[in-house]
């Protein structure tokens, strides 16, 4: 605990405030300050601040004093004659003050008031005289200015710049055309020290002093330790046991086992595993020679354990929060993942390689971390600050907003709603890293070999993605490699399945031996000399794979991937160069291989259906290099628990000559032009309200978009992508399809096969009810009932009548989410909407004007916030053998927890308030939802559980019905 007055110390040298939540009026003043200093401006804010504080009453001289002049200067900003007038007189009228103060307040009125006339026959003042005057005062102001600009480069040469800061811009108030000033200024803005770079002197002082405790700690632990085997072999029992408990207390009472990762806690926690079983064995043998010991000590409770750095980063939080409102705070997200118990310490790797390339691993370099601080960079927030860039010009005047990390921690500052999708980034990862399974399938390409496979696999870039690093969402790895197959100058050089349990990150290796390289089989003397690290050359794949079973947006599962890929090979236009041997006295020679390196990476957030692709890097090997020169490498991520997708598309064979395709229009009838789906849109509830509805637009784009994915599914057509390279759009009620001759005729059947449904209406029930999880628990165990891996149960017969009895028991009970919907009518392939929401009133935005006064004030514009449940059920058409329909559930549900009333920033009065909702937060940000896909008849219930927000030991569950009409 030394640490934190001389954290203290620190901060306040750097001239930070902390902020407090009940501000003082000296505290208040401070904040003015700020806002007339710290760009952008604010001097309407600082006005107000200033005049309140004056009016208070009961405030000691220096207060007072400090809000009179500060009004009196914001009015003299705004030329506000008669209003700063009003101030200066009362600050030389009140004796309390001051004496600088009083001055500088009659010579400020004596500028703006006109020089008396004397009385009676004295001299009159002539224009000339009142130009002297004026020249005498504004030589004054020059003579201030500039002593004001020699103290002030007095404590900027001495790093103080915060003083020398207020100094300068005083003097430029001043004189307000003074080039020096104006320089100083640069110059400060220049050096002063980036909050940024400020926080990671800090937290770098907290790391150092951290690792000199912890390893003094663990000496200390590792000697208890040695002196208790001792004592154990020879016999001296209560010796052992004593200083093994103190080696354990030291363990269990120190800050490490809740360090977040920034220290190598896992050896710690090993060392406390070993030293209890030695504790185990001096019991046992202590026992057999009558002696009697207290019980082994209990590991401690570390989830609501403080310690040093929940402390720090506690106070550097509050240090680092804007004082304005916080509207921007400082908040710290820790990325470590725990290792899994009796997981192995490296992959397995089977790989399949070409003959010649040899495949290895190592570990990696890649973390968790890391993928999440380039995915929040890249993903979150409209900018992050430059942490590298020079604070000039421009620069230095844009808002900062950090964004760094120090190992698995992330630091970030930014608005709530940014700081709400960092946290749901966060909460999308298990705490322990599951099982995982990744596919590398890696081929050469020739001359128009990356277009076919680009084409084959109809992937495109999508916003934000880069040319070369595609993330193809149409195909599993293997389907994706099926379609590659046979492609015209594209050669397939194996691939390799690499099962990751208990690591996250690897660098499989794919080399060969430089010396064994073409271009080094005959070389002039002097030989050819390869030293160590250049003496293979290939492809190396940096990995990061981990399994995220929450996902960041609507799939229910997906992968965090780090890619990145370094191809090293001789150089083409110079494979050698000579230079002298080292350490040696003769005028010896070698020969080095002279390499190249071609770097790429990527981050993408990878659908467990779908492919990452890699373009452009260069073909290393010399077997395939001459005809093949470019490498195309596929990547798939799955955890080990998902060997196959449930439903992957097959693909179609690839379209290498497009001008074969012939295109065709397709009516599709009632289904496409009576049918309207019912949605909600995203993101419910935090921008809008059920009750808002939905565009009739939105709601024709959410039929045709099924629609066009529907048609490519029953033709056995991949229709994947984004609108401007899929095959098949549907639009208005017409179906534009560029196919070639053959896939027409499948697309002509899954058209026929739609008509024949126009006519089928269908009756959905829907029920929900909040239940204790551990009776759901019961019900998955229930004979006859059926479990899919999203959790959802399918139930008939029995176990369908005693479930759906039950609910409707507990749905008596007067709770948010237990209700029975009245049965909805729903066309087929129409998605309809069964809601229930209550909403309360809030105030979510404010209107600013200025009053007559030169006062600011506010206006309130009202809102709703909502809570309640949501469902959405698209019974699709009927199966050709059977009456059964696939049926695609979705179900959201929010609870509100408060709605927090907040000050305007800058704002001092009681009326400028505004209303903020704050809902139960969940595994998915605000709101718990859960979707599923199942095949139903008319006599099976599916029951979907769902997150209660803010009830972990409770779920809510909702029961689904789809009946056709005959």
């Amino acid at each position: 605990m030394r640490l934190m007055p001389v954290l203290a110390v620190a901060i306040l040298a750097c001239g930070i405030p902390a902020a407090a939540e009940n501000e003082t009026p000296r505290e208040r003043l401070f904040r003015a300050e700020r806002l007339v200093e710290t760009p952008p401006k604010d001097y309407e804010a600082a006005l107000t601040i200033y005049a309140a504080v004056a009016d208070l009453p009961d405030q000691p001289p220096d207060v007072r004093a400090d809000a009179l002049v500060g009004a009196a200067k914001m009015h003299l900003h705004f030329d506000r004659t008669a209003q700063a007038r009003k101030y200066l007189k009362r600050i030389t009228a009140d004796e309390a003050l001051r004496q600088e103060a009083r001055d500088w307040a009659r010579s400020e009125l004596a500028r703006l008031e006109p020089a008396p006339v004397p009385a009676g026959n004295g001299p009159v003042a002539t224009p000339a005289d009142l130009e002297e005057l004026l020249a005498r005062e504004q030589a004054k102001r020059r003579e201030e200015a500039r002593d004001l600009l020699r103290r002030a480069r007095i404590a900027f040469n001495a790093r103080n710049y915060k003083a020398a800061r207020n100094m300068a811009l005083e003097a430029l108030s001043k004189d307000f055309d003074n080039p020096d000033a104006k320089r100083l200024l640069d110059e400060i803005e220049s050096n002063r020290p980036e909050s940024g770079d400020l926080l990671q002197r800090l937290i770098h002082f907290l790391q150092t002093a951290q690792l000199e405790e912890y390893q003094h700690l663990k000496s200390r632990v590792e000697e208890l330790r040695g002196r208790g085997k001792r004592a154990s072999d020879k016999q001296e029992y209560a010796e052992a046991d004593r200083l093994f408990r103190e080696a354990i207390r030291m363990i269990d009472g120190s800050d490490f086992l809740t360090a977040g990762g920034a220290l190598d806690i896992e050896s710690l926690a090993t060392v406390r595993t070993e030293i209890m079983a030695h504790l185990a064995v001096v019991h046992t043998q202590g026992r057999a020679k009558g002696l009697e010991f207290d019980p082994e000590p209990p590991l401690p409770d570390v989830r609501h354990a403080g310690g040093l750095q929940r402390e720090f980063y506690g106070l550097l939080a509050r240090t680092f929060t804007p004082r304005e409102g916080g509207e921007e705070p400082l908040r710290f997200y820790d990325f470590a993942p725990r290792r899994r118990q009796g997981a192995v310490a490296k992959p397995l790797l089977n790989p399949s390689f070409a003959p010649g390339l040899q495949a290895s691993l190592a570990t990696g370099s890649l973390t968790r971390a890391g993928w999440a601080e380039r995915w929040i960079r890249s993903n979150i927030g409209a900018r992050w600050s430059d942490p590298a860039a020079m604070r000039t010009g421009a620069a230095a005047r844009q808002r900062a907003r950090i964004l760094t990390r120090f190992g698995n921690l992330i630091c970030a500052q930014h608005r709530e709603i940014e700081h709400a999708r960092i946290r749901k980034l966060q909460e999308s990862f298990a705490r322990q890293s599951p099982p995982l399974t990744i596919k590398v399938h890696l081929y050469a390409a020739g001359p128009g070999g990356a277009v076919r496979a680009a084409e084959a696999l109809r992937i495109v870039s999508a916003p934000g993605e880069v040319g070369t690093s595609v993330v193809d969402r149409a195909h599993v790895i293997e389907n994706a490699v099926r379609a590659l197959d046979g492609l015209t100058n594209l050669k397939d050089l194996g691939g390799a399945t690499l099962e990751m349990d208990g690591e996250s990150a690897v660098t499989l290796a794919l080399t060969r031996l430089t010396a064994e390289h073409p271009y080094f089989e005959t070389t002039p003397a002097p030989a050819i000399t390869i030293p160590d690290d250049l003496a293979r050359y290939g492809l190396w794949l940096d990995l990061f794979g981990e399994d995220m079973p929450q996902g960041t947006g609507r799939r229910a599962r997906s992968g965090a991937l780090s890619v990145r890929a370094r191809v090293i090979q001789p150089s083409d236009t110079q494979h050698s160069h000579v230079v002298p041997r080292r350490g040696r006295s003769d005028p010896s020679w070698t020969r080095l291989p002279l390499m190249t390196e071609q770097p790429r990476e990527a981050d993408v957030e990878l659908p467990h259906f779908g492919t990452f692709a890699m373009f452009g890097l260069a073909n290393p090997f010399p077997d395939t290099r001459a005809e093949h020169g470019e490498l195309v490498v596929l990547i798939g991520l799955r955890p080990s628990d998902r060997p196959t997708p449930e439903a992957p598309r097959t693909p179609t064979s690839p379209r290498i000559v497009p001008a074969a395709d012939k295109v065709r229009e397709y009516a599709l009838g009632p289904l496409a032009t009576e049918v309207e789906d019912l949605v909600v849109g995203d993101p419910w509830p935090e921008l809008h309200t059920v009750a808002e509805g939905v565009s009739a637009g939105a709601r024709r784009r959410a039929r045709d978009e099924h629609l066009s994915w529907l048609l490519g599914r029953m033709a056995n057509i991949d229709n994947a992508g984004s609108a401007a390279v899929r095959p098949i759009l549907v639009h208005d009620g017409v179906a534009t399809a560029n196919l070639a001759p053959e896939e027409h005729v499948q697309l002509q059947r899954a058209v026929m096969r739609l008509n024949n449904c126009k006519t089928h209406h269908y009756v959905v029930n829907v029920e929900s009810a909040v239940m204790p999880r551990a009776r759901w628990s019961e019900w998955r165990r229930l004979e006859g009932v059926r479990t899919n891996d999203r959790g959802s149960l399918r139930a008939t017969g029995a176990p369908r009548e005693m479930m759906a009895s039950e609910l409707t028991t507990l749905r008596e009970t007067e709770h948010l989410f237990n209700m029975a919907f009245s049965p909805k009518l729903a066309r087929s392939t129409q998605k309809v909407l069964r809601q229930s929401t209550r909403s309360r009133d809030i105030t979510k935005d404010l209107r600013m004007r200025i009053t007559d006064h030169g006062r600011q004030a506010y206006t309130a514009i009202a809102g709703k916030a909502e809570e309640g449940l949501v469902v959405e059920v698209r019974p699709s058409i009927e199966q050709v053998d059977a009456a059964m329909r696939d049926v695609s559930i979705r179900v959201r549900a929010a609870r509100l927890r408060t709605i927090e009333s907040r000050a305007y920033p800058g704002a001092n009065q009681p009326a400028a308030r505004y209303d903020v909702p704050l809902w139960h937060e969940t595994t998915t940000g605000s709101f718990a939802e859960v979707s599923d896909v199942e095949i139903l008849d008319d006599r099976t219930t599916v029951f979907l559980p769902l997150e209660l927000p803010g009830k972990p030991d409770e779920l809510i569950v909702v029961s689904v019905t789809v009946r056709r009409v005959q």
